[in-house]
């Protein structure tokens, strides 16, 4: 082993430590432990690398004892230090989030979160509904998809979904938050309702993608899935799924589908290189590298595969240099 490849998997357990750590935290937050909680939140929030999670769970144990103040100046750190348009993956920390920027009269700061939580998971009237609820700065100029429109695009949809690819086609070069909306809860009405897996593979393909025009991740990866699990040697869904980090709860990592696809195709070079990728990701980078050293031995001249020998090195340097720079920060 490399010290390259050592330090990439010292990088990977530090990841699976910071989330067992959250989940322990976030457990005696919700019970006789919240005075214990908030002490080693308050020290772990000033370590670098500290994950945004830390910081909004601590933000609301101030809130919660009305010591706003205190809330306020948490948040503030933590907002200089992130960008507050980004999009979170969990709609609930980010609903926390912006009641606490309430509170706490941080009101150009909600938003600006309540818009982005709006784009990415605003097709679930809940969170439309919870928005305009608390009264959101900026609620009330969100577009409104009324139930009337969703339903009338679902029945103009089911009588010919073939124009669905074509739609997604035309919103990724032109983006439009309001479309997006609207095509999502109008093609999630027509997954729920019976097909053949022909027709199942291109509305859970689409939600899919639109999901990740939302920067919606956890719900795309979850309509990959679904599309999978009626055509589970559908390589373009795969290779999708390939894009999108494993949870720690998953029973079928990407990898193993990527592997059980190349597999029927083994001729197919985008899905060959992507299971090359995924398991030089998953930490299985000498078996990565033997793979596609012997993929440029029987064809050199694969541009597949000289551009997927670039990416590895990539992805190697980039892991390498981030963990240096956490190493030397925790030193400093």
């Amino acid at each position: 082993m490399t010290d390259k490849d050592s330090q990439l998997g010292k990088y990977q357990k530090k990841q699976i430590d910071i989330r067992r750590k959250l989940i322990r935290l976030s457990v005696a937050c919700r019970s006789a432990d919240t005075a214990r909680a908030e002490l080693e939140l308050h020290d772990w929030i000033h370590f670098p690398g500290c994950p945004a999670a830390a910081h909004i769970m601590l933000a609301s144990l101030l809130a919660r004892r009305s010591k706003l103040d205190d809330a306020k100046k948490i948040l503030n750190t933590y907002l200089k230090q992130t960008d507050q348009d980004q999009s979170a993956t969990d709609p609930q920390l980010t609903q926390l989030l912006i009641s606490i920027l309430i509170s706490s009269n941080l009101l150009d700061a909600a938003r600006r979160l309540g818009k982005s939580l709006y784009q990415s998971h605003g097709h679930h009237p809940p969170i439309a509904e919870w928005l305009r609820a608390m009264s959101v700065p900026g609620s009330m100029d969100l577009p409104i998809i009324s139930p009337t429109a969703v339903d009338t695009l679902a029945n103009q949809l089911s009588a010919d979904t073939t124009i669905i690819p074509t739609l997604i086609y035309a919103l990724k070069h032109n983006p439009k938050p309001k479309s997006i909306l609207l095509l999502r809860q109008a093609i999630g009405k027509l997954a729920d309702r019976p097909t053949d897996t022909h027709t199942l593979v291109t509305l859970t393909h689409a939600l899919a993608e639109l999901a990740i025009l939302a920067g919606d991740h956890t719900d795309a990866r979850r309509w990959t899935k679904r599309g999978l699990d009626a055509d589970p040697y559908n390589a373009t869904l795969a290779l999708l799924l390939a894009k999108f980090d494993d949870p720690p709860e998953t029973q079928t990592p990407a990898r193993k589908i990527l592997s059980r696809v190349a597999r029927k195709f083994p001729h197919y070079p985008d899905v060959k290189a992507a299971l090359i990728h995924r398991a030089h990701i998953d930490g299985k980078r000498a078996s990565a590298q033997r793979k596609l050293a012997a993929w440029l031995k029987l064809d050199p001249n694969s541009p597949t595969a000289k551009q997927l020998s670039i990416k590895l090195k990539q992805t190697h340097k980039k892991h390498y240099e981030v963990n240096q720079h956490n190493d030397n920060q925790e030193a400093a």
